[in-house]
């Protein structure tokens, strides 16, 4: 298996294309990456800046390029020894119907071979034999009245035109319409011989199959016909008879639905709450056949050597699709799956994976980086600066049962009928049906991860295990005595023992597995994240508020011990809440909450005179400003950057944002103009204020200098601990974004090749860092680190991709406030000593470098390999390794160390 040394992560989009892509390979191979790691490149949505809107999975989306152009990219990144990652998205496309197998369902339903492709419930009550379609901006009739829902044709048949949108005609509901034209116009309009073809098709019966050939040549002939504008004039005037064409609708194979409909009845899986994306059923051996044909030539091509699986939690059973897809692709392929885990949560064993997309490493790395001293202290402010009605968890709780029974409505009814079907003895009434919805609801909420992995066959005494758990939270948190009698009739199916539960009951159970996930995202990250702000930091993907849960030194050499060496290391994604950089400043707080404290209140009595009032609300509300405050710490530009030119348009979009999310005071479906437009001006005064700025900019240039250091800490350990590690666009200098779509903004590859010639023509001069030291703002200086580690990562492949993590001891005056581990593989040792606790370092506002500051701390080295030389990656300078190793000679110069053995 050709494992990646190390992945740079590109967002392809029609701004960023792949010519543009090629472009920049020389400056990525020069960088020391060996892997170019692609979002999705297939055919999209026109527009689309992320590719997670599939039209046609068997196609290059034209606004990127051609298979052409990537076969260019891959012969060049053959020549340089390099290797392609590619995103997939095996859980859902684009629900437009410029998706080519959604139409074709749509036009010829249950004759379609796409008919099962989509996780689509046909028998739903509301939607018989429908594909419910929620994008109406009004009742259905009155768009009708009004002429915005027409029937009219084109080459590709009989279609309702909504705007963009194009519903066609069920084929045989043809000889309908056409014959219904003749009676309208009281005359023969349509000749006899397109009547009677029409009869034929509607005559097709359910055992038959619908010939293509014919049907496609028929349809041509009518093209012929109807592009007489007398005869395409008769279709307008069908469209304006009401009657007609509101019963012609109700015999479609879609069912054309206002779009909030969709927070209280549903019958097809989105993903999330999004309805312009519709869920695949890739359980169907067909289904996964069709969908990874194209995928599978590209890689039999050796045009693309790895896989990333977007969304494996979507999946009805993810280890069978990933054992499908090992069989499919071969071993000799490197496959990561999206996951999300929970502390203390590891892919099953029998995946046949090599790890994660690195959301858990970037957790223990923030956890890592934030201060436990003064925990109690920033709590306790919080609770002063907004009164908390729960806590975390309770939030969390409410958010999830909030989404799960207002916007997730339909999902929790489907479920709730598959349910009742368990029990056909039972005569099931209305009131019966609402018990079990609401013991299902509190169930589905009290899931502390994602999601379980079971089996359709057997049930683990594991998963059983946490089941139970589930079930008895469950019903602990309800404080619902009326449905304690519910609970236990629901127990055998909903917390079975291993030896009762059968294959009917473990199907629904796996089902229900394919929304706690989407439960857990919209509750938690896109709900929980945006209003909780004790330390905005943590409320991150794959990371938790909960600032209690830090990782000291000892666990986190416990960690990577355990770590797949194969897995990626993220710390920024296409989907992280803010970037590495803003995250790391303000974990600086939680080492200064007494001045951070004292800042807050400060420009609190500042800002009085910008706050509004409205109907007894303060607007912005104190948690929304106290979010803004930390936002502001996070991201504001105190170096000077271009790419930050356009800052206070960019903060304010992404202030509405956050408060549309956390879904207090508006939202995204009824938005309060009002609130959202106040709090903007406050910004803006706030932005404007002397007083404020003058506050403000001493204090954010400092906690950017200690960010900084942390940010050259996370690039060291990302690149030299167990995993491959990932960059994700962008980010060689200073990453300040917000959240999608500001993280996804262009970059500027230019200033980054310029940046990096710099380095490699100044690196090797002995003054260099200490020049660039003078202003630790310096963005080259993040991308000299991330350079010379990612040329030893080339250099040294086996040493990083095989090699063994050992913690190394540290003692003395201020051991705990450095950490040091070796990476080791059969001769080759690499030794890595990074600090912790910076501020407290730096008191008197120098670096954490040299003896003054480190004292007579040291690492414990073995006696035994004190004669072997070591030279400093970043320094060159050259040491022999005592067994009491003062660190103050390591970090003389800089203030994080890599040395590898010479």
């Amino acid at each position: 298996m050709n494992i990646p040394v190390s992945t740079y992560r590109v967002q392809l989009h029609r701004e960023f294309t792949l010519r543009h892509l090629k472009e920049i390979l020389p400056y990525l191979h020069q960088l020391g990456i060996t892997t170019v790691y692609a979002s999705p490149f297939f055919e999209a949505v026109p527009g689309s800046t992320h590719g997670y809107d599939v039209l046609n999975p068997h196609r290059i989306n034209p606004e990127l390029g051609t298979e052409e152009d990537l076969i260019e990219i891959s012969e060049w990144l053959h020549e340089h020894r390099m290797t392609w990652l590619q995103d997939i998205v095996p859980n859902h496309m684009s629900s437009q119907t410029s998706n080519v197998w959604l139409y074709d369902v749509l036009e010829k339903g249950p004759f379609s071979p796409y008919y099962t492709f989509f996780d689509i419930n046909w028998h739903h009550p509301k939607y018989p034999g429908q594909l419910m379609v929620p994008l109406l901006s009004k009742p259905l009739e009155e768009l009708v009245v009004e002429g915005e829902l027409t029937l009219t044709y084109d080459a590709k048949g009989l279609h309702f035109q909504y705007y963009e949108h194009s519903f066609p005609i069920d084929f045989r509901q043809y000889v309908s319409v056409l014959s219904q034209i003749n009676e309208i116009q009281s005359v023969v309009v349509v000749p006899d011989y397109f009547i009677q073809s029409a009869q034929e098709f509607a005559a097709i019966q359910p055992d038959q199959k619908l010939d293509l050939t014919s049907w496609e040549q028929f349809k041509a002939e009518l093209d012929s016909f109807f592009q007489k504008d007398t005869n395409l004039k008769v279709l307008r005037e069908y469209s304006g008879h009401t009657t007609k064409t509101l019963d012609l609708l109700k015999t479609q194979n879609f069912c054309l639905a206002a779009w909030q409909e969709t927070d209280k009845s549903m019958n097809y899986r989105r993903f999330f709450t999004v309805n312009e994306l519709i869920c695949l059923r890739m359980e169907n051996e067909q289904t996964f056949a069709h969908y990874h044909k194209y995928i599978k030539s590209l890689i039999d091509k050796d045009i693309i050597q790895a896989l990333r699986i977007d969304h494996i939690d979507g999946l009805y059973a993810p280890k069978a699709y990933l054992d499908c897809l090992h069989e499919l692709v071969g071993e000799d392929t490197y496959v990561v799956v999206e996951k999300i885990l929970a502390p203390n949560e590891y892919i099953p064993s029998d995946w046949k994976v090599q790890g994660t997309t690195g959301y858990d490493f970037l957790s223990l790395v923030n956890r890592l980086l934030v201060s436990d001293k003064s925990i109690e202290a920033l709590s306790e402010f919080y609770s002063q600066v907004h009164v908390l009605a729960y806590d975390f968890e309770e939030a969390v709780y409410r958010k999830k049962l909030f989404m799960l029974i207002h916007h997730m409505g339909g999902e929790l009814d489907n479920l709730t009928e598959q349910l009742v079907q368990l029990f056909p003895e039972y005569s099931i009434t209305d009131e019966m049906r609402s018990n079990y919805r609401q013991v299902l609801a509190y169930w589905m909420v009290s899931f502390s991860v994602y999601r379980l992995y079971l089996d359709e066959k057997t049930l683990s005494e594991d998963n059983a295990k946490q089941l139970k758990l589930v079930f008895e939270q469950a019903k602990a948190k309800a404080k619902a005595p009326a449905l304690d009698t519910i609970f236990e009739e629901l127990r055998p199916i909903l917390a079975p023992e291993p030896i009762e539960a059968t294959s009917k009951e473990l199907r629904f159970l796996m089902r229900t597995q394919q929304f706690t996930g989407p439960l857990m995202a919209k509750g938690v990250e896109d709900t929980t994240f945006y209003m909780y702000n004790l330390l905005i930091s943590r409320n991150e993907v794959g990371d938790t508020p909960h600032i209690e849960e830090n990782v000291n030194t000892y666990q986190f050499h416990q960690e990577m011990q355990k770590r797949p060496l194969t897995t990626l290391n993220a710390t920024a994604t296409h989907d992280t809440k803010r970037g590495e950089d803003v995250r790391l400043r303000i974990n600086v707080l939680s080492e200064i909450v007494e001045e951070w404290k004292a800042k807050v209140l400060e420009w609190q009595k500042i800002a009085e005179g910008f706050r509004f009032s409205e109907g007894g609300l303060v607007i912005p509300d104190p948690n929304d400003e106290y979010f803004l405050y930390q936002t502001l710490v996070g991201t504001y530009p105190v170096h000077i950057d271009p790419e930050n030119e356009n800052y206070h348009s960019r903060l304010k979009e992404y202030i509405t944002k956050v408060m549309k999310e956390a879904k207090v005071h508006t939202n995204w479906s009824a938005p309060d103009v009002v609130y959202e437009g106040k709090a903007i001006e406050f910004v803006e005064n706030l932005l404007n204020n002397q007083a404020f700025m003058h506050s403000f900019l001493p204090f954010v240039q400092r906690v950017a200098n200690y960010g900084a250091i942390y940010s050259l800490t996370q690039t060291l350990i990302r690149l030299t601990a167990p995993g491959v590690p990932d960059t994700y666009q962008g980010t060689e200098l200073w990453d300040l974004s917000m959240v999608d779509p500001d993280n996804r903004r262009p970059v500027n590859y230019l200033t980054r090749k310029q940046v990096l010639k710099n380095i490699v023509t100044e690196m090797d001069n002995p003054i260099y860092l200490q020049e660039k030291l003078k202003n630790v703002l310096d963005p080259s200086l993040k991308l000299f680190v991330l350079h010379k580690l990612l040329l030893l990562r080339r250099q040294y492949p086996e040493l990083f991709l095989q090699g063994v993590y050992k913690p190394i001891l540290t003692a003395g005056k201020h051991a705990r406030k450095v950490t040091a581990f070796i990476r080791e593989w059969k001769s080759q040792i690499v030794l890595v000593v990074f600090p912790l606790e910076v501020v407290s370092l730096c008191e008197s506002g120098c670096l954490p470098v040299g003896t003054d500051v480190w004292e007579d701390t040291y690492l414990g080295w073995p006696e035994e390999s004190n004669t072997i030389e070591y030279v400093n990656i970043f320094t060159h300078h050259s040491i022999h390794l005592s067994s009491r190793q003062p660190i103050g000679e390591l970090l003389s110069v800089f203030p994080i160390g890599c040395w590898i053995k010479k």
